[in-house]
Protein backbone atom coordinates (compact mmCIF):
# COMPACT_ATOMS: atom_id res chain seq x y z
CA UNK A 1 0.00 0.00 0.00
CA UNK A 2 1.30 3.43 -0.96
CA UNK A 3 0.13 6.39 1.12
CA UNK A 4 0.61 10.11 0.41
CA UNK A 5 0.94 12.17 3.56
CA UNK A 6 0.80 15.98 3.92
CA UNK A 7 0.56 18.34 6.89
CA UNK A 8 0.92 22.03 7.72
CA UNK A 9 -0.07 23.51 4.37
CA UNK A 10 -1.45 26.62 6.14
CA UNK A 11 -3.59 27.71 3.22
CA UNK A 12 -1.23 26.80 0.37
CA UNK A 13 -2.92 25.29 -2.66
CA UNK A 14 -3.16 21.52 -2.43
CA UNK A 15 -3.53 21.10 -6.19
CA UNK A 16 0.19 20.32 -6.74
CA UNK A 17 -0.02 17.56 -4.11
CA UNK A 18 -3.11 16.07 -5.72
CA UNK A 19 -1.41 16.03 -9.14
CA UNK A 20 1.76 14.47 -7.74
CA UNK A 21 -0.08 11.80 -5.76
CA UNK A 22 -2.16 10.97 -8.82
CA UNK A 23 0.99 10.48 -10.92
CA UNK A 24 2.46 8.30 -8.17
CA UNK A 25 -0.73 6.22 -8.01
CA UNK A 26 -1.02 6.38 -4.23
CA UNK A 27 -3.81 4.34 -2.68
CA UNK A 28 -4.68 6.86 0.03
CA UNK A 29 -3.96 10.47 1.03
CA UNK A 30 -3.64 11.59 4.67
CA UNK A 31 -4.04 15.27 5.58
CA UNK A 32 -2.78 15.61 9.14
CA UNK A 33 -4.11 19.05 9.98
CA UNK A 34 -3.28 22.73 9.65
CA UNK A 35 -4.51 22.95 6.06
CA UNK A 36 -5.92 26.38 6.88
CA UNK A 37 -4.19 29.50 8.16
CA UNK A 38 -6.14 31.12 10.98
CA UNK A 39 -9.50 30.52 9.31
CA UNK A 40 -8.21 31.53 5.87
CA UNK A 41 -8.10 29.40 2.71
CA UNK A 42 -10.29 26.65 4.10
CA UNK A 43 -11.49 25.94 0.57
CA UNK A 44 -8.07 24.52 -0.30
CA UNK A 45 -9.17 21.14 1.06
CA UNK A 46 -11.70 20.89 -1.78
CA UNK A 47 -8.80 20.73 -4.26
CA UNK A 48 -8.25 17.13 -3.12
CA UNK A 49 -11.67 16.09 -4.43
CA UNK A 50 -11.50 13.26 -6.93
CA UNK A 51 -10.91 9.53 -6.81
CA UNK A 52 -8.15 8.96 -4.21
CA UNK A 53 -9.55 8.24 -0.71
CA UNK A 54 -8.49 11.22 1.41
CA UNK A 55 -8.67 11.28 5.21
CA UNK A 56 -8.51 14.63 7.00
CA UNK A 57 -7.98 15.58 10.66
CA UNK A 58 -7.73 19.04 12.27
CA UNK A 59 -4.48 20.47 13.55
CA UNK A 60 -3.73 23.36 15.88
CA UNK A 61 -4.84 26.07 13.42
CA UNK A 62 -8.29 24.67 12.65
CA UNK A 63 -11.18 26.59 14.16
CA UNK A 64 -13.77 24.05 15.32
CA UNK A 65 -16.82 25.64 13.72
CA UNK A 66 -15.20 26.50 10.39
CA UNK A 67 -13.41 23.15 10.19
CA UNK A 68 -16.65 21.24 10.71
CA UNK A 69 -18.46 23.42 8.15
CA UNK A 70 -15.83 23.02 5.42
CA UNK A 71 -15.55 19.28 6.03
CA UNK A 72 -19.33 18.88 5.76
CA UNK A 73 -19.16 20.71 2.44
CA UNK A 74 -16.22 18.60 1.27
CA UNK A 75 -17.98 15.35 2.12
CA UNK A 76 -21.14 16.48 0.34
CA UNK A 77 -19.32 17.44 -2.83
CA UNK A 78 -16.67 14.71 -2.97
CA UNK A 79 -17.15 11.10 -1.97
CA UNK A 80 -13.40 10.54 -1.60
CA UNK A 81 -12.89 13.19 1.14
CA UNK A 82 -13.56 11.92 4.67
CA UNK A 83 -13.52 13.84 7.95
CA UNK A 84 -11.48 11.18 9.72
CA UNK A 85 -11.72 13.13 12.97
CA UNK A 86 -15.27 11.79 13.34
CA UNK A 87 -14.12 8.19 12.93
CA UNK A 88 -12.71 5.90 15.61
CA UNK A 89 -10.88 3.63 13.19
CA UNK A 90 -10.79 3.25 9.41
CA UNK A 91 -9.91 -0.03 7.71
CA UNK A 92 -7.68 0.90 4.77
CA UNK A 93 -7.13 -2.74 3.81
CA UNK A 94 -7.41 -6.17 5.40
CA UNK A 95 -4.06 -5.64 7.13
CA UNK A 96 -3.81 -1.84 7.53
CA UNK A 97 -5.86 0.11 10.07
CA UNK A 98 -5.95 3.92 10.34
CA UNK A 99 -6.40 5.46 13.80
CA UNK A 100 -7.10 9.22 13.47
CA UNK A 101 -6.46 11.64 16.33
CA UNK A 102 -6.62 15.35 15.51
CA UNK A 103 -5.92 18.52 17.42
CA UNK A 104 -2.90 19.50 19.47
CA UNK A 105 -1.91 20.00 23.10
CA UNK A 106 -1.07 23.65 22.50
CA UNK A 107 -2.79 25.91 20.00
CA UNK A 108 -2.33 29.45 18.67
CA UNK A 109 -3.86 32.06 20.98
CA UNK A 110 -7.13 33.74 20.15
CA UNK A 111 -8.80 31.02 18.10
CA UNK A 112 -11.31 28.31 18.98
CA UNK A 113 -8.96 25.57 17.94
CA UNK A 114 -8.98 21.82 18.44
CA UNK A 115 -7.19 20.99 21.69
CA UNK A 116 -6.45 17.63 23.29
CA UNK A 117 -8.20 18.25 26.57
CA UNK A 118 -9.02 16.14 28.57
CA UNK A 119 -5.97 13.88 28.20
CA UNK A 120 -6.02 11.07 25.68
CA UNK A 121 -7.75 7.87 26.84
CA UNK A 122 -5.15 5.27 25.87
CA UNK A 123 -7.24 2.28 26.91
CA UNK A 124 -10.20 3.40 24.78
CA UNK A 125 -8.07 3.78 21.65
CA UNK A 126 -6.20 0.50 22.12
CA UNK A 127 -9.56 -1.22 22.59
CA UNK A 128 -10.66 0.14 19.20
CA UNK A 129 -7.67 -1.50 17.59
CA UNK A 130 -7.84 -4.80 19.45
CA UNK A 131 -11.50 -5.38 18.56
CA UNK A 132 -10.91 -5.01 14.82
CA UNK A 133 -11.71 -8.00 12.65
CA UNK A 134 -9.68 -9.01 10.79
CA UNK A 135 -6.81 -8.14 13.09
CA UNK A 136 -4.54 -5.58 11.39
CA UNK A 137 -0.85 -6.18 10.85
CA UNK A 138 -0.05 -2.46 10.62
CA UNK A 139 -1.59 0.47 12.51
CA UNK A 140 -1.21 3.96 11.06
CA UNK A 141 -1.55 6.65 13.71
CA UNK A 142 -2.79 9.80 11.96
CA UNK A 143 -1.85 12.65 14.29
CA UNK A 144 -1.13 16.34 14.01
CA UNK A 145 1.38 16.64 16.82
CA UNK A 146 4.19 14.16 17.48
CA UNK A 147 4.38 11.67 20.33
CA UNK A 148 6.84 12.91 22.92
CA UNK A 149 10.40 11.91 22.09
CA UNK A 150 9.88 11.55 18.33
CA UNK A 151 10.38 14.46 15.94
CA UNK A 152 9.58 17.01 18.61
CA UNK A 153 12.71 18.95 19.47
CA UNK A 154 12.05 22.31 21.06
CA UNK A 155 11.29 25.16 18.68
CA UNK A 156 12.68 27.86 20.94
CA UNK A 157 15.67 28.60 23.13
CA UNK A 158 15.04 30.41 26.42
CA UNK A 159 17.49 33.28 26.80
CA UNK A 160 19.08 34.44 30.08
CA UNK A 161 16.74 37.44 30.22
CA UNK A 162 13.72 35.12 30.02
CA UNK A 163 12.85 35.85 26.39
CA UNK A 164 12.71 33.11 23.78
CA UNK A 165 14.22 32.88 20.31
CA UNK A 166 13.54 30.31 17.57
CA UNK A 167 16.19 27.66 17.23
CA UNK A 168 16.45 28.44 13.51
CA UNK A 169 17.80 31.89 14.44
CA UNK A 170 21.01 30.20 15.61
CA UNK A 171 21.79 28.34 12.36
CA UNK A 172 24.91 30.47 11.73
CA UNK A 173 26.02 30.67 15.36
CA UNK A 174 29.56 29.29 15.90
CA UNK A 175 28.21 27.14 18.75
CA UNK A 176 25.13 26.00 16.88
CA UNK A 177 25.69 22.28 17.50
CA UNK A 178 25.86 22.83 21.27
CA UNK A 179 22.74 25.01 21.13
CA UNK A 180 20.93 22.36 19.07
CA UNK A 181 21.96 19.63 21.54
CA UNK A 182 20.59 21.74 24.38
CA UNK A 183 17.29 22.25 22.56
CA UNK A 184 16.91 18.56 21.79
CA UNK A 185 16.75 17.80 25.49
CA UNK A 186 13.48 19.71 25.65
CA UNK A 187 10.96 17.52 23.85
CA UNK A 188 7.63 19.23 23.24
CA UNK A 189 5.54 16.34 21.91
CA UNK A 190 2.42 14.79 23.37
CA UNK A 191 3.19 12.40 26.23
CA UNK A 192 -0.14 10.57 25.91
CA UNK A 193 0.56 9.81 22.26
CA UNK A 194 3.95 8.40 23.26
CA UNK A 195 2.17 6.08 25.71
CA UNK A 196 -0.22 5.05 22.93
CA UNK A 197 2.70 4.13 20.67
CA UNK A 198 4.25 2.08 23.47
CA UNK A 199 0.97 0.24 24.09
CA UNK A 200 0.56 -0.73 20.44
CA UNK A 201 4.15 -1.45 19.42
CA UNK A 202 4.37 -4.96 20.89
CA UNK A 203 1.41 -6.23 18.85
CA UNK A 204 1.49 -4.32 15.57
CA UNK A 205 3.70 -2.68 13.01
CA UNK A 206 3.28 1.07 13.45
CA UNK A 207 3.49 4.12 11.22
CA UNK A 208 3.13 7.18 13.47
CA UNK A 209 2.51 10.15 11.14
CA UNK A 210 2.50 13.79 12.25
CA UNK A 211 3.75 17.33 11.67
CA UNK A 212 3.16 20.44 13.82
CA UNK A 213 6.86 20.97 14.64
CA UNK A 214 7.95 22.62 11.38
CA UNK A 215 11.57 23.11 12.41
CA UNK A 216 12.12 19.44 13.15
CA UNK A 217 11.99 18.62 9.45
CA UNK A 218 15.30 20.47 9.02
CA UNK A 219 16.82 20.03 12.47
CA UNK A 220 15.78 16.37 12.68
CA UNK A 221 15.92 13.53 12.75
CA UNK A 222 12.38 13.71 11.43
CA UNK A 223 12.05 9.97 10.74
CA UNK A 224 12.89 7.59 13.57
CA UNK A 225 12.55 3.95 14.45
CA UNK A 226 10.29 3.11 17.38
CA UNK A 227 11.36 2.67 20.18
CA UNK A 228 15.12 3.07 19.57
CA UNK A 229 14.70 6.64 18.20
CA UNK A 230 17.55 6.08 15.75
CA UNK A 231 17.27 7.96 12.47
CA UNK A 232 15.67 6.02 9.60
CA UNK A 233 16.88 6.84 6.09
CA UNK A 234 14.66 7.08 3.01
CA UNK A 235 13.85 3.67 1.55
CA UNK A 236 14.96 1.78 4.67
CA UNK A 237 12.43 -0.82 5.82
CA UNK A 238 11.45 -0.91 9.49
CA UNK A 239 8.47 -2.35 11.33
CA UNK A 240 7.84 0.70 13.50
CA UNK A 241 8.31 4.19 12.07
CA UNK A 242 7.65 7.68 13.44
CA UNK A 243 7.77 10.31 10.69
CA UNK A 244 7.20 14.06 10.36
CA UNK A 245 6.18 14.80 6.75
CA UNK A 246 7.63 18.30 6.93
CA UNK A 247 5.57 21.46 6.31
CA UNK A 248 3.72 21.49 2.99
CA UNK A 249 3.88 25.26 3.44
CA UNK A 250 7.46 24.82 2.14
CA UNK A 251 6.47 22.17 -0.41
CA UNK A 252 7.37 19.14 1.74
CA UNK A 253 5.42 15.90 1.38
CA UNK A 254 6.11 12.30 2.31
CA UNK A 255 4.98 8.97 0.90
CA UNK A 256 4.77 5.77 2.91
CA UNK A 257 5.15 2.31 1.40
CA UNK A 258 3.65 -0.47 3.53
CA UNK A 259 4.06 -4.13 2.58
CA UNK A 260 5.04 -7.50 4.02
CA UNK A 261 8.67 -6.40 4.34
CA UNK A 262 7.82 -3.45 6.60
CA UNK A 263 7.36 0.31 6.30
CA UNK A 264 9.51 2.79 4.40
CA UNK A 265 9.19 6.43 3.37
CA UNK A 266 10.19 8.77 0.57
CA UNK A 267 10.61 12.57 0.75
CA UNK A 268 9.60 14.96 -2.03
CA UNK A 269 9.66 18.74 -2.23
CA UNK A 270 7.15 20.36 -4.58
CA UNK A 271 6.82 23.87 -5.98
CA UNK A 272 3.79 25.29 -4.13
Amino acid sequence: MKIGFIVDSHGKSLAPAKEFFGDERVDTILVNGDFQSYDANLESILELGGEIPTYVIPGSHENKNSYNAIMEKAEREYSNIVNAHKKKTIQLSGEVLLVPYGGATWTPKGIDAYTNNPPLDISEITARVETQKPKPKTVILQMHEPPKGYGDIAQFITMKNGSVAPLTAFKNHPQYQQIKTYAQKAHVGNESLAFLVEELMSEYNIAATFGHIHENYQLGPSAQEIPTKREVKEGEKVNKLAVNAGPYLDGCITMLDINDDGISYKRVKLEV
